[in-house]
């Protein structure tokens, strides 16, 4: 038995040998509850490290703690040089989480050549690079020239029915496989990889859902990569096939629950070391028998705490010299420092292709855009409808007499008993453009969120970049939508009824959708998941909504104005009273006393000024809310660079909740 732990050890590199890989000294606790108990282990380069435990070891916490993600106490060094890793910010280490989520309107070859372009490569050799990655990881042409899609369209692509199930984008078919995106996943996570710079590569469970055939080709692709890169490459395997584990798993670490150790070392040299170190309990492996499989059964049998207090007492000696070395180290972090040195594409051509990437991830949705167009031409005409002036026709001869008696001006007026009616109807198109505005910006941020975390916590641009280019690519879509929401609304009042509209509400409306969507940018980027997002955004909206509506029956002269720093903050509140100055400012209002509002302080009004008077909106100028709305979507797009460039371990939170999987 001595002889066996002996030989183990001396499997084990020397700890004083200049070679790559990483060695750790790490623990996890949540909320008291030890996740991962406290262990020494290391990773050596050149070789491919397979994680392997029951559910609920600790196996993602521990890949999560090793690139510096998540709540974790230790340390992560280079083997080599006693250096502290930086993790994902800092370059040096990569992981690929179980999610696997992506820009669904992207295409795979568009996907695949966004990373190597960001990680500065050329348009030629990004173009180079993609095609070899596509061929290694057995993605065809055809499947290249598919759109991503999300989950659901994934697992409905990877069913019986037809591809893509009318997932079409410009007919070059559907949304591609689950296995599929789970091989793109991969393909992605080594492009971004660049060579002479990682010392850590972390992927949990890259073989989900992956037939036989593909998880080995993903397994053997990581090993080259490691061994052509001297890269150390850390994966939790799931029931990894016996060909895969012989052909490429160099070492292996058994998880067993509560985090523990039971055996970190050479895959080959496991089950002798089990089968000599606990003859009664473990055995040998049966002939036949899948090693991996094997050693989770002992992982999760009644003995696990024994091999792991076997395991600790062998190798306490080891572990303390490990810890006396990393006491050793005194080089500080030079986070910031590294960043800058990291090789990516110059700042004009990340803007570049971040805002391409949104213009093609907003643009593509064709459903989306019917339904947008629909809502926003249906509802400028239902709005009219329903709030229709009730004004008689006029007679020439007599607008031609009230045009004498104003001066001969064309001054525009208004019948008395339209005034409720346009209150109303001013007030409920701009809370319709705000709220179609908002619900989009939610929904995007939902879907982009786990993308964009992960890659901002990779340091693969700033927060105010990707705002910027959010802002450059959606905010004309939006503003557009608005604007034909007015044109639409204009038309409709003046062709169906006997009353003109005011200036066109097509810029008020506009520059509404434009605040409303930065602000749903800016609650994605505060909040620290993308349900908090939806959840906090339909309240903050209904409170802008109150504090923005203005009562239709007037108010009473002298009434002081409440929650004024609500008002100055709600979007809605400025584009209504936008609306209605340019709307009843120097107009007169006609008709007799029969014709006047029943009830309120608009009974009392005979001048349009005498309505925004008594409503409480006295103009001082038309311009200031316009001003006020351009101010509110620059303070939003602040607000979410500041978040987004803050926050990395909040972007990252909506990639890995960490109550997450083990």
């Amino acid at each position: 038995m001595l002889a066996c732990i002996f030989f183990f050890v001396r499997l084990r590199l020397p700890l004083g040998a200049a070679t790559q890989g990483v060695e750790w000294q790490l623990s996890v606790e949540r909320s008291g509850t030890t996740i991962l108990a406290p262990t020494v282990g290391r990773a050596m380069g050149g070789r491919l490290l397979a994680v392997i435990g029951p559910s609920g070891a600790g196996k993602t916490s521990l890949l999560r703690a090793l690139v510096s993600t998540g709540a974790f106490t230790g340390q992560v060094v280079d083997a080599a040089t006693g250096r502290p890793l930086e993790g994902l910010s800092g370059g040096d280490a990569g992981l690929l989480s179980q999610d696997g989520e992506l820009f669904g309107m992207l295409t795979v070859e568009e996907c695949l050549r966004f990373a190597y372009e960001m990680r500065g490569e050329t348009r030629r050799d990004a173009a180079d690079l993609c095609k070899a990655s596509l061929r290694q990881f057995g993605l065809s042409e055809d499947v290249a020239k598919r759109r991503v899609g999300d989950a659901r369209r994934a697992a409905k692509s990877a069913g019986g029915g037809p591809r893509g199930g009318g997932n079409d984008v410009d007919g070059r078919g559907g949304a591609v496989s689950g296995g599929e995106r789970r091989r793109l996943c991969v393909a992605i996570e080594l492009a971004l990889c660049r060579r002479g710079e990682h010392r850590l590569l972390c992927l949990d469970e890259p073989t989900s859902g992956l037939d036989s055939v593909a998880a080995e080709n993903v397994v053997r692709s990581l090993r080259e990569y490691a061994t052509q890169s001297d890269v150390a490459v850390v994966a939790a395997l799931h029931q990894p096939s016996s060909r895969l584990w012989l052909r490429y798993v160099d070492d292996v670490c058994v998880l067993a629950p509560k985090g523990r150790v039971a055996y970190l070392g050479s895959a080959v040299h496991a089950p002798r070391y089990f089968a000599s170190t606990f003859p009664k309990t473990a055995g040998r492996l049966p002939k036949m028998t899948n090693p991996a499989e094997w050693l989770l059964d002992l992982a999760s049998s009644d003995h696990a705490d024994v091999f792991c207090d076997s395991w600790d007492a062998t190798h306490r000696r080891h572990d303390d010299v490990v810890l006396a070395s990393f006491r050793r180290t005194t080089t500080p972090r030079r986070r910031r420092r590294r960043r800058q040195k990291m090789n990516r594409a110059s700042l004009p051509r990340r803007l570049a292709l971040l805002v391409a990437r949104s213009f093609k991830q907003v643009t593509r949705d064709k459903r989306i855009h019917a339904l947008r167009l629909l809502a926003t031409v249906g509802l400028g005409i239902f709005l009219p409808d329903h709030y229709a002036c009730d004004c008689p026709p006029r007679d020439p001869d007599d607008e031609k007499r009230r045009q004498r008696r104003r001066g001969g001006g064309k001054k525009r007026s208004l019948d008395v008993g339209c005034v409720a009616d346009r209150v109303a109807l001013l007030s409920f198109s701009a809370i319709s453009v705000a709220m179609l505005s908002l619900v989009r910006a939610l929904d995007l941020v939902a879907k982009e969120a786990p993308v964009v975390g992960r890659e901002l916590e990779r340091g693969l641009y700033g927060g105010a970049e990707y705002v910027l280019a959010k802002a450059l690519a959606e905010l004309p879509s939006d503003c557009a939508f608005a604007a034909l929401h007015g044109a639409t609304l204009k038309w409709r009042v003046e062709s169906t009824q006997n009353t003109t509209l005011g200036p066109s509400p097509a810029l008020p409306l506009a520059l509404t959708a434009a605040a409303t969507g930065t602000l749903g940018l800016a609650i994605g980027a505060v909040t620290p998941s993308a349900e908090a997002a939806l959840a906090l955004g339909t309240p903050l909206m209904v409170l802008h909504l109150l504090v923005g509506i203005v009562n239709p029956s007037g108010e009473a002269p002298g009434k002081e104005s409440q929650n004024r720093l609500l008002k100055r903050l709600s979007p809605v509140r400025h584009a209504v009273v936008c609306l209605l100055r340019r709307e009843f400012k120097g107009i007169d209002l006609d008709g007799g006393p029969r014709r006047r509002a029943p009830f309120g302080g608009l009974a009392l009004a005979r001048t349009g000024d005498d309505v925004l008077r008594r409503l409480g909106l006295a103009a001082k100028g038309q311009e200031k809310p316009m001003i006020s709305l351009a101010k509110l979507t620059a303070i939003h797009l602040a607000i979410s660079a500041v978040a987004l460039s803050s926050g990395g371990g909040r972007c990252l939170a909506l990639l890995l909740p960490f109550p997450a999987r083990p």
